[in-house]
């Protein structure tokens, strides 16, 4: 059911999922745990909520879920959007003053991008060669 809901709205807070749902908070919080676990979806803030809340969103609906700021101009738009991408490649660890170190920095690294598919040969030399500094194939 959890599943089902994060697919089409985002998820803030777990209590009032549990309240629609009319299961308990702590298993709705289970769920949405496991979901992240398995790459299903992402915990954040996408929102523009004054309670600033931690909140869930499927992977695959992130981008159309951000709230974009007060206000329809084209400037800022643009800007916000280039901040959630500024964000989003220091998240990655891709930006280098944020890139990884060493073997536990390669295991955070891949643990973070769990469920990612790509080609094998482009695991070493790309993806992970961006996120960890000096990495040693």
């Amino acid at each position: 059911m959890v599943t089902g809901w994060a697919a089409t709205v985002v998820l803030s807070p777990q209590t009032q999922l549990a309240a629609v749902l009319g299961i308990s908070t702590p298993d709705v919080e289970k769920a949405l745990l496991r979901l992240e676990t398995s790459g299903v979806i992402l915990r954040g803030k996408f929102t523009e909520s004054r309670q600033r809340r931690t909140e869930w969103c499927e992977r695959r609906c992130w981008p159309a879920s951000i709230a974009l700021p007060s206000g329809n101009s084209k400037a800022n738009r643009v800007r916000h959007l280039g901040g959630v991408y500024e964000w989003l490649f220091r998240w990655q660890h891709v930006v280098p003053s944020s890139q990884l170190l060493g073997e536990r920095g390669l295991l955070e690294g891949l643990r973070q991008l769990q469920g990612y598919e790509a080609p094998a040969n482009s695991w070493e030399r790309q993806i992970l060669a961006r996120r960890v500094a000096k990495l040693r194939p």
